[in-house]
């Protein structure tokens, strides 16, 4: 199993690399980055099996660099000296929360509940006979269209709702962009603004800037938020 510490305070990388190096030796541990963005570029190439994530940090917070984070993200534990994060945490799907000081005795529980997390979406994946699902149903105010993934472009958050724009035109779903996300996790889909998924084998040019913006293939430009732009241009090999 193969881990990387994400926490900007030196003292708290060194802290917690020691207590894994003590208490979990089956730990292969990558390492420290103590700046977020690059931390996000750095998970990209690195691919770790589990992230130990401080939340208050600056630039970006561990919550929202999780979010920004590719599909599929590592396993999560989260490190931090608040608790009011908690909740936050378990909805993104964190396998635990440990609280600084780290207990030792935290730890390593925390680890076993990773390692048996990982063991089960491994012995799913053996077992999953299933081809991939190559059409997203989208539930629409008059019923249900599927639509050929491999046609999708963009999506474009519109509140609660969300447009999918494909070859043959626009189609408003009664989905979260964050559903919609999901749904096409196990696709070349990137979330490169909060507002905007896109299909990355559909982006034509990329122009420079703060975050920058795409061109894709029908013309149409899209913002790329700041802090997103470090891990789209990895995505992209650059």
């Amino acid at each position: 199993m193969r881990a990387l510490i994400v926490d900007d305070e030196l003292h708290s990388c060194e802290v917690t690399k020691t207590l894994i190096e003590e208490y979990c030796p089956q730990i292969e541990l990558l390492g420290y980055e103590q700046n977020a963005l690059l931390a996000i570029k750095r998970i990209a190439k690195e691919k770790p099996d589990v992230l130990f994530l401080d939340i208050e940090m600056p630039e970006i917070n561990g919550i929202d660099l999780l979010e920004q984070l590719p599909s599929p993200i590592p396993a999560v534990i989260y490190t931090t000296a608040y608790d009011q994060f908690a909740i936050d945490a378990i909805k993104l799907g964190a396998i635990d929360y440990l609280l600084k000081p780290i207990d030792e005795l935290e730890l390593i529980k925390a680890i076993n509940r990773v390692s048996k997390k990982l063991q089960e979406n491994e012995l799913k994946r053996n077992n999953d006979k299933t081809p991939s699902i190559e059409k997203l149903s989208i539930g629409t105010m008059d019923g249900i269209e599927w639509i050929a993934i491999s046609d999708i472009i963009r999506c474009q958050s519109d509140s609660n709702y969300t447009v999918v724009y494909t070859e043959k035109g626009k189609i408003t779903a009664s989905k979260t962009l964050k559903e919609i996300e999901n749904q096409l996790a196990d696709h070349s889909f990137f979330r490169i603004h909060n507002s905007h998924l896109v299909n990355l084998n559909r982006i034509k040019r990329y122009i420079k800037g703060l975050g920058g913006s795409i061109i894709l293939e029908n013309g149409d430009e899209v913002p790329v938020s700041k802090s997103r732009k470090v891990a789209l241009l990895q995505m992209l090999n650059f």
